[in-house]
């Protein structure tokens, strides 16, 4: 037993030792394949993963962390016992990191943050650290971290957030109002489109009530604290208006578009409301209704004149105009036109002072650009009168707005103001009036090129030069006034027949015209002197020019003749000669007159001189007025040599309507074509009316070419005149009980009722785009109505028009003429102790005898012997002379120069010229003074002509 017990005790200690090794090797080959299991998993995750000792040393590392921070190399085992400090930038970083850690591991028992981390080449990476104790029991135990790249979200989260900086900027920066209200209806985002137009700031109304700044129709004033469902209500439907409250209280027109936006749940969030300001516009779109409008009314106007007269009460709704004035440039300097309204007694003041400022160049530098200016007058002593003007007596500054006509980059005319508005005129007004004055710009230009071009063609019209038109043939086609005086035959005897019949050049004419027809048809001119034979008359020298006339395809298609009478140039040649001797003569003439008149005056002096110390029965006094009517007889004579017939200018005379239709007829004819007959029935004495031939002869032109236009295949254009008692329609029982009426009637097409309504319209047309403007029929309108009548249309489609134009008879009193004036006498001077005269005259003995002359009438005398020396004196004696005695022709500086510089140093300054010459000769006297005495000069005519200057000048 006891052999028994002590062979069992080796083997069951052998079986256990088996046994053992068998457990610890099963055991061991369980730990490597855990072993090799974790480090699969190790290996394979994505996320770098190391083993930290206390240290803070890599005890472990698996190969996505090698790859995070040392791609090059093929093993880890070189980051093994590496301390974690060398993948942080600087020392300081990784001491804040530890801490950090440490402390937030301590309370929650784990650390993550975001960290920037250096790998092995020096490259920044943007890593996720999450960090967890081995044994949270024991501190010792060391720590687990992992690593995750997240440069890439970095990146992603960097672009999401300038993304929507973006958003927010274009929000912010967008030309549209954008706004957000939230589900309690409190404003949430206010950009600065709607802080531009409401002056509020973001800061002021964000978390403000929606409806305390906005506003919707009559239901927006019980909406004091708004609701969600309310500011629905008032945003809907998406496309409204609503009316914003700026900062000012200005209420401000936005079209509103809103979005609704919802959460997750369906609810509403809040709202997106994107907006735009029509505030602006529509100002903008009724400023431009006006001027439209401005522009209609001004449209039957025919002169600049009739425009400035019709502006106040077109101007006045906007400005509330007391008076309105328009300077219009002429070839030197801007002269003023009009003053429409009621002229009150302050104005002749004002004028003074307007014209002032318009001619002063900063003003007009500044209207050249184009801009009105606002100008207030401070220094001038006519302040008052403009301020009682304006109706405020208290201002002390009062405001004129100047507003510029530019015509062609050209400043052409100017408008002025006076109003009460313009003391506080706004940017926008000023913006309005240079856009009125574009407008007036435009019609001011027309009215001025429709001047022009009757002047041109009253000029063509009056030509010494024939002109005929033909065709290849040589048929007349047209042929000007001149050529039918010429001729001594009317148009219609002309038209069609062949120019070589009518014309006969020489003694060879056909083969005369044969060589012209070879030079132009080789593009040559022909000019040559020829020699006309006309029946029973005798030979006529002419220059005759043949020019082609080629159409736009550039085929030859007419002839231009144009004649010349040679006869009247030859004599002008031999008058010319002889005006060369008579000039001659003239001026020798001139200079012994002038001496004369001279030696005259000192005669005529002295012998005044005389008689005023003489008794009336002194025979001596008989011998002196004798010797003083020879002077006088002698003065006649020098003025006759010198005096020479002026041209008056004709002024429009009451017309006989039918007379003066009948010298258009011609003109009609040629201009309407051969296709339309005109027939005329025109009643004999009738009574006169008020209309300017001009005028009359446009209407009937414009009424004879829109028939004419209505007759595109032909037809009959019929005029007539006649008396009539009754009045036209509408004005039955006008005062006016007798009419002269003109009828023009015409076969054409036409027209609807719906095209009878606007006729009269301006640029109102039927026709096709460029070929016609619209203004003939309202132009007549306007020339109709201005003389106190009217013109009535009938027409039906297919059957023609009738126009009847009623001017009223108009009759004169007997002995009487509308162009009788009545002369105000001058007021009388004012009272003075001593008025001093600057007597300027080069001739001694003239200046001692003038002197003595105005000594003798109680005048104070600084004679000077040219106009030098009286610069000189008036500089000397600080410009105390009241008036100024000048002869006009004296050496070194004449009397002319001497006033024109004397005038800038003392504008006011009044002139008296004096002069051998008579006031014809002196044209440039008009530029510097009205007042002129031919010598010789009576003591009483040179007193009584002094004190009226005196007179005008202080009125």
């Amino acid at each position: 037993m006891a052999m028994l017990q002590s062979l069992l005790v080796p083997c069951t200690i052998a079986a256990i030792r088996v046994r053992r090794e068998e457990e610890n090797r099963m055991a061991q080959e369980k730990l490597e394949k855990a072993q090799t299991r974790y480090r699969a998993i190790l290996r394979s995750t994505p996320h770098g993963l190391c083993m930290l000792t206390p240290n803070w040393e890599i005890s472990f590392a698996n190969h996505a962390f090698h790859m995070l921070f040392d791609p090059d190399l093929t093993t880890t085992h070189d980051v093994i016992g590496t301390s974690l400090e060398a993948l942080f930038p600087v020392h300081e970083d990784f001491e804040t990191f530890v801490a950090q850690a440490q402390a937030e591991m301590e309370e929650v028992g784990r650390y993550c943050c975001d960290i920037t981390l250096v790998r092995r080449s020096g490259a920044q990476i943007q890593v996720e650290i999450s960090i967890v104790p081995l044994d949270p029991k024991r501190a010792e135990g060391g720590y687990v971290a992992t690593f995750t790249d997240v440069t890439q979200r970095a990146i992603q989260t960097e672009a999401l957030r300038r993304e929507r900086d973006f958003s927010r900027m274009i929000v912010d920066t967008a030309n549209v109002l954008v706004f957000v209200v939230d589900r309690t209806g409190r404003i949430r985002r206010f950009n600065r489109s709607c802080e531009a137009v409401s002056g509020w700031r973001a800061e002021d109304v964000l978390g403000m009530n929606f409806c305390a700044l906005f506003l919707r129709g009559d239901e927006d004033a019980a909406l004091s604290s708004a609701t969600l469902d309310e500011v629905l209500h008032a945003l809907f439907p998406t496309n409204g208006e609503l009316t914003l409250i700026s900062r000012t209280g200005e209420p401000r027109v936005i079209r509103c578009k809103s979005s609704v936006q919802v959460d997750k749940d369906g609810q509403v969030a809040h709202v997106i409301c994107i907006g735009e300001d029509l505030t602006e516009s529509r100002r903008e779109a009724a400023d431009q209704r006006e001027l439209g409008e401005l522009a209609m009314a001004l449209a039957p106007c025919q002169s600049v004149a009739e425009m400035a007269a019709e502006l106040p009460s077109l101007l006045f709704r906007r400005w509330e105009i007391s008076h309105v004035f328009l300077w219009s440039r002429d070839p030197f300097s801007f002269e003023f036109v009009l003053e429409a309204a009621t002229l009150p007694q302050p104005l002749n003041d004002v004028m003074a002072v307007l014209s002032d400022l318009v001619k002063q160049d900063e003003l007009l530098s500044q209207l050249t650009a184009g801009d009105a200016i606002l100008k207030r007058v401070r220094e001038h002593a006519d302040v008052a009168s403009i301020a009682s003007l304006l109706g405020d007596a208290k201002t002390t500054s009062p405001a004129i707005l100047f507003i510029p006509l530019i015509v062609r980059d050209s400043l052409s005319a100017i408008v002025g103001i006076l109003s009460p508005s313009c003391q506080h005129l706004t940017v926008r007004d000023l913006d309005y009036a240079r856009r009125t004055g574009i407008v007036l710009a435009r019609i001011y230009e027309r009215l001025r090129t429709a001047e022009t071009n009757n002047l041109l063609t009253a000029a063509v019209a009056q030509s010494p030069e024939a002109i005929v038109l033909t065709d290849r043939q040589w048929r007349v086609y047209y042929a000007n006034p001149a050529f039918e005086g010429l001729l001594g035959q009317g148009t219609e005897k002309l038209l069609g027949r062949n120019i070589r019949e009518i014309l006969p050049l020489g003694d060879l004419p056909i083969e005369n015209y044969k060589r012209y027809e070879e030079s132009l048809h080789a593009d040559r001119a022909v000019f040559e002197n020829v020699c006309f034979h006309f029946p029973g008359r005798p030979a006529v020298d002419m220059r005759l020019g043949i020019t082609p006339i080629y159409s736009p395809s550039g085929r030859l298609q007419y002839f231009r003749l144009s004649l010349i009478d040679l006869t009247r140039q030859l004599e002008m040649e031999r008058l010319l000669q002889r005006s060369q001797r008579m000039e001659a003569l003239g001026y020798l003439a001139g200079g012994i007159a002038h001496d004369f008149n001279n030696l005259l005056h000192i005669a005529t002096g002295y012998t005044q001189l005389a008689l005023r110390f003489a008794n009336p029965n002194d025979a001596v006094r008989e011998q002196l007025e004798g010797i003083q009517r020879v002077i006088r007889r002698g003065a006649a004579l020098t003025n006759q040599l010198l005096t020479f017939s002026k041209a008056q200018i004709a002024e429009p005379a009451l017309l006989d309507l039918s007379h003066q239709v009948e010298q258009s007829l011609q003109l009609i004819r040629r201009v309407i074509g051969e296709d339309i007959v005109v027939e005329a029935d025109l009643a004999k004495d009738l009574p006169t009316v008020l209309l300017t031939p001009a005028h009359l002869d446009q209407v009937v032109m414009n009424l004879a070419l829109n028939a004419r236009d209505a007759m595109p295949s032909g037809g009959t254009l019929r005029i007539t005149s006649e008396l009539s008692f009754h009045g036209p329609p509408g004005r039955e029982q006008d005062p006016a009980s007798r009419w002269v009426v003109l009828s023009v009637s015409d076969t054409g097409l036409g027209m609807s009722p719906e095209t009878l309504e606007h006729i009269f319209e301006p640029f109102f047309t039927t026709k096709g785009v460029g070929q016609g403007t619209g203004l003939g029929l309202s132009t007549v309108y306007g020339i109709v109505k201005q003389a106190g009548g009217e013109i009535t249309v009938d027409s039906q489609l297919g059957k023609g028009t009738t126009f009847r134009v009623f001017l009223p008879v108009v009759e004169i009193a007997p002995n009487k003429s509308p162009a009788d004036e009545t002369v105000m006498p001058s007021p009388p001077p004012p009272e003075k102790e001593a008025i001093t005269v600057l007597l300027v005259e080069d001739d001694p003995d003239v200046r001692a005898l003038t002197r003595l002359m105005l000594l003798s009438r109680g005048y104070a005398v600084i004679p000077a012997e040219n106009g030098r020396v009286a610069l000189d004196m008036m500089s000397k004696m600080n410009g105390n002379v009241d008036i100024v005695l000048s002869d006009v022709v004296m050496p070194e500086m004449g009397g002319l120069e001497f006033g024109r510089v004397c005038r800038q140093l003392h504008p006011d300054l009044p002139f008296v010229y004096i002069s051998g010459y008579p006031a014809t000769e002196m044209e440039q006297l008009a530029t510097v003074t009205p007042h002129f005495l031919a010598k010789p000069i009576e003591a009483e005519e040179l007193d009584r002509k002094l004190r009226l200057a005196l007179s005008l000048a202080n009125f």
